[in-house]
């Protein structure tokens, strides 16, 4: 891994070569920008710094030899073989922790300490500290570059802040005024002036700055000990803010006189230089015409190449040298000041080694660093030529030089910054805006134009509610005022299209402050809910049809409803239902677009229909050609596939591929659904009208064959009683009364006990009404509040009839009665406040013959079951809550809504 100015080298050095080995595999792993090499030994760790760069150092406290504290020392200090490095990043990565090697780490400067712990999340945490370090080291070092450049500058130079305080003095500028550097940074620049002059200095000369950037012209100052002094003086702002304050003594030599002011006039130039080309070609024009040094350069580094290539220069120098070099890394006296950010001077260059051209015929050369940016070059052919005074001038050029590149940099990194969020913007699948809180589109992403269909031109200073139509905009008028209130609001509404039409959006904003005018905006997502609208419509138009479904008399109006609810519904245009009989599926209904020629029965074990059938398992095929069980039909590409029970198959088809999605599989499910249930109905009907048959036979015989004898038996008695008067007549008249009732009790069970085919929607509430009426309550008391069900009318009047009576009979004439619905699964109960049925007799209450009454036949809780089951119901007896008796019937089919 090569070694740039963006890479990490850590060295990392523990005696336990795995550790190392895992440390740097998970280091590397954490940042591709860190490159780990190891040594076992603190001996080994400081041959491996004497011989290569390194950006940080991890070690270890407990090793053999040179113990972790004495490794840093040794770095910090130096030895034989290197030179010590005060800021070089150091942390102590160690499993020994105490307070007492915290603290001789602190002592001996350690850059952070960080302990060993169980786990690979501690690796995350130390290429956090080690980045942090060299970023801190690097940003420190580039300053302290910068910061020398201006420090050695003869010129006096202040920068003050926008509260008009000093932060920062270099010497020159403090010798003027008598001050140590210190004493000035954090005071206002009031110091250095007369009252009088502070008057002329705010009345005259900062106006004057604030609306051209600039002043130059002669002040006062006020040195430290009263004496005053007349300075050349010029002010500059900076795109920061900040005011650069140079200051030379107006009684210099007229030369540097005239050079000072004339390079003063072009801070504004590098201000205005838009790149850092330009910045180079002002430099070499200021050096070259200014300080009347005709042989200079600027190289500026080129990060693609890693080289000083050069981009400015005067035509003397490319006369003198030719073609100028592009400076490699390491291999020039021009990259060591780049790298070390120290400027140098060489009276004869040619007696320097290290220099490009052994045979060059330059002798003084003035090397001046411009930051991270590259490097001024200055050059003459005659020994000696650059006296302090020169330098000093050359300096300050290179210090505005470097301003401005750094400038132009924040620049260029600020507009990559925001084209990269443009751009991001602008791939968004969802609108993105910012609003003014007087109404108007700030700002925008290419979502809104395509929606819409207007031009940026057209959506330009837009009134955001324009985009809306009339009726709704007061809508979002309001939620514009809840972001800018609260700061977040969420409002649905339909968004207006060039064309006419409207389409469904969710749009979310938050408050933005900070603008540049001091108002706030709101700043939001817009999301198409077109899908989830038409999801939510669908749905519920399911939901609406499932009733309409149940209604149905035959199996084929069954399916061909579900066919046209699928077109008009999903939206599906071709489908088909198949219904399965003898291990066959056989058509039983088409979409009207599908040519009924190209369908065929199937076995149930062939075919996507034939293994939906047998899975009972949706499929969505998104390419028939893909399928390993389909059978490619005409142009037909993509499939669903949905089982509707035990009954057949659902399924529709596209000739686009992929056509179903998730949201379509599950939609087709709900409808297939609700297709089982109305043909299970039709079943269940159909098998209980052929039960009904046999039971109508046998109730034929019972009210026939049965009632016939006893009524003569009932004659014969009369005339008996009419000759002869005995106890004994009495007894048997009780016993045809007893007959007659229990074959009236046959009866019914045999009619109403296993039949339910006259199946209807039934307001249970009404019906219980009614069926209360028809019995003989006394004095007893109904509360009915349930709702609708699937039942046969009659027999559900027979089933409420027999509890009504059970519950008088058992409970008394004033017993009370509730019928509701249950709460946690469909169904419906009839409790009542009575005794109750004792636990250890409820599994026998509905057998025939059961009663607790002297005067029951014991067969009205047998029908009360037999219509339940007739309904495919369960029915269960338990404890009502004031402890009579309730019978709850489940499994029922509820209507709502």
């Amino acid at each position: 891994m090569s070694h740039t100015s963006d890479s990490i080298r850590v060295l990392h050095v523990d005696d336990d070569p795995a550790l190392t080995e895992m440390v740097a595999e998970f280091l590397e792993r954490e940042d591709d920008r860190i490159d780990v090499v190891t040594e076992s030994s603190a001996s080994a760790g400081l041959d491996r710094l004497a011989d290569a760069e390194v950006d940080c150092v991890v070690s270890d406290y407990d090793m053999p030899g040179k113990d972790g504290i004495e490794f840093l020392e040794t770095v910090r200090e130096g030895d034989a073989d290197r030179e010590g490095d005060a800021d070089l990043p150091f942390i102590l990565f160690t499993g020994k922790g105490s307070e007492e090697v915290a603290s001789d780490a602190i002592s001996a400067g350690v850059t952070d300490y960080l302990q060993k712990e169980v786990g690979t999340d501690q690796y995350a945490i130390l290429a956090n500290r080690i980045r942090n370090a060299v970023e801190r080291t690097r940003a420190e070092r580039a300053r302290r570059r910068h910061i020398n450049a201006i420090e050695t500058a003869r010129e006096g130079i202040g920068i003050l802040d926008e509260d008009g305080r000093f932060i920062y003095v270099n010497e020159a500028y403090a010798d003027l005024y008598r001050y140590d550097p210190g004493e000035m940074v954090g005071e206002r620049w009031e110091l250095i002036y007369r009252d009088e002059d502070v008057d002329r200095m705010q009345d005259e000369v900062l106006p004057v700055v604030e609306e051209r950037g600039r002043w130059h012209g002669t002040t006062t100052g006020l040195r430290a000990d009263g004496t005053t002094f007349v300075e050349d003086h010029v002010l500059a702002t900076t795109t920061g803010g900040e005011l650069v304050c140079t200051i030379r003594d107006a009684t210099e030599r007229a030369r540097r006189e005239r050079a000072i002011e004339n390079l003063h006039a072009t801070a504004q130039e590098f201000i205005e230089a838009g790149t850092a080309e330009a910045v180079a070609d002002v430099a070499v024009e200021a050096v070259r015409d200014i300080l009347d040094m005709p042989m200079n350069a600027v190289h500026l580094h080129d990060e693609a190449t890693d080289r000083l290539a050069p981009v400015a220069w005067t035509e003397h120098a490319a006369t003198l040298v030719g073609d100028l070099p592009a400076f490699e890394p390491g291999e020039s006296l021009a990259w060591d000041v780049f790298e070390t950010g120290e400027p140098r001077t060489y009276d004869d260059v040619s007696t320097v080694p290290g220099r490009v051209n052994s045979d060059t015929t330059i002798r003084s050369e003035v090397i001046l660093p411009l930051g991270d940016h590259g490097v001024l070059l200055i050059a003459s052919d005659e020994p000696g030529a650059f006296d302090e005074q020169d330098v000093s001038l050359a300096k300050t050029v290179a210090a505005h030089a470097t301003t401005a590149l750094d400038s132009i940099e924040r620049g260029r990194q600020l507009r990559e910054e925001r084209a990269f969020v443009d751009r991001a913007i602008d791939t968004l699948d969802d609108m993105y805006y910012v609003v003014g809180a007087d109404g108007d589109l700030r700002r925008w992403n290419d979502r809104v134009t395509a929606v819409t269909g207007h031009t940026d031109d057209e959506v330009a200073g837009t009134d955001a509610l324009e985009c809306f139509p009339a009726d709704e905009r007061d809508r979002i008028a309001d939620a514009l005022d809840e972001a800018l209130a609260t700061g977040r609001a969420t409002v649905e509404a339909e968004v207006r299209t060039v064309d006419g039409a409207s389409v469904p959006y969710e749009f979310t904003g938050a408050r933005l402050t900070g603008a540049a005018d001091g108002l706030d905006r709101v700043v939001g997502i817009g999301r198409d809910i077109s899908a989830r609208k038409r999801h939510e419509r669908r749905l519920t138009e399911l939901h609406a049809f499932a009733p309409d479904l149940l209604s149905c008399d035959t199996r084929e109006e069954v399916c061909q409803r579900t066919i046209d609810a699928a077109k008009n519904v999903l939206e599906f245009d071709e489908s088909t239902i198949d219904i399965e009989e003898d291990g066959v599926l056989s058509i039983a209904a088409i979409s009207e677009g599908v040519s009924p020629d190209g369908v065929t029965d199937m076995s149930t074990e062939e075919g996507v229909a034939g293994k939906t059938y047998r899975t009972g398992e949706s499929i969505r095929i998104d390419d028939v050609r893909d399928s390993d069980v389909a059978k490619p039909q005409e142009a037909y590409r993509s499939a669903l596939s949905i089982p509707i029970g035990d009954h057949g198959v659902f399924q529709t088809v596209s000739e686009r591929p992929s056509a179903f999605d998730e949201t379509d599989l599950e939609l087709a499910e709900l409808l297939a659904s609700h297709t089982e249930k109305a043909l299970s109905r039709l079943d269940r009907e159909q098998a209980l009208q052929r039960k009904n048959d046999r039971l109508d036979e046998f109730a034929s015989i019972v009210s026939h064959d049965l009632r016939n004898p006893l009524n003569v038996a009932q004659g014969r008695l009369e005339l008996v009683r009419e000759e002869y008067d005995s106890d004994d007549l009495d007894a048997v008249a009780r016993a045809h009364d007893r007959m007659a009732e229990l074959i009236e009790d046959l009866l019914t069970l045999a009619q109403q006990g296993e039949s339910a085919t006259d199946v209807e929607t039934v307001d249970l509430a009404d019906l219980a009404d009614r069926c209360w009426q028809g019995v003989d309550t006394a004095d007893a008391t109904l509360v009915a509040d349930a709702s609708r069900l699937r039942a046969d009318s009659g027999h559900l009047q027979q089933l409420l009839a027999n509890l009504f009576r059970n519950a008088v009979e058992h409970g008394g004439e004033a017993v009370s009665i509730r019928v509701g619905e249950l709460a946690d699964e469909p169904g419906f109960y009839v409790a009542d406040d009575g005794p109750g049925i004792p636990e250890d007799e409820r599994d026998r209450a509905f057998e025939p013959g059961y009663s607790t009454s002297s005067g029951g036949t014991g067969f009205g809780l047998t029908i009360v079951e037999r219509v339940a089951d007739a309904h495919d119901w369960t029915v269960r007896v338990t404890d009502s809550e004031s402890g009579g008796a309730r019978f709850e019937f489940r499994g029922v089919d509820c209507v709502h809504g």
